[in-house]
């Protein structure tokens, strides 16, 4: 009786430990420095540190800083900048100090272009995650 109630157990276990993994492999969530403030989606965001998660079962982004003030989330699709990449980047656009957060790329799934009403851009900067 006690053999079989430990390997009920250990089914149970095993089960539940692999219906969890598939979860925990599409939730990847990355740090990413920034290191001047900027808007995205017309809310100011100061700089410092920004966890990057994807949610690869509805294809969301989330961008939220450690303090815990901001929480931005957007649909994301197939990369074309870099389809194979294993990193999270940010794209922002940069007009004299004014940064505008153009797109967030985690590994082959980035958002569409957020910065649509932005002014034109002096140039890009890029900040990539660990």
């Amino acid at each position: 009786m006690q053999t079989s109630t430990r390997s009920l157990l250990s089914a149970a276990v095993i089960t539940a430990a692999a219906a969890l993994a598939p979860h925990a492999a599409h939730a990847a969530s990355a740090t990413v420095n920034v290191p001047f403030s900027f808007t995205a989606s017309g809310k100011q965001c100061p700089a410092g540190a920004y966890q990057v998660r994807l949610e690869q079962m509805n294809q969301v982004v989330r961008l939220s800083n450690a303090r815990g003030h901001i929480d931005l989330v957007w649909l994301a699709g197939p990369g074309n900048p870099a389809p194979n990449a294993k990193r999270v980047v940010l794209l922002f656009d940069r007009a004299g100090d004014s940064h505008v957060l153009r797109s967030v790329q985690d590994g082959d799934a980035i958002t569409a272009r957020l910065d649509q009403h932005a002014p034109a851009h002096e140039q890009l900067t890029e900040v990539v995650g660990q």
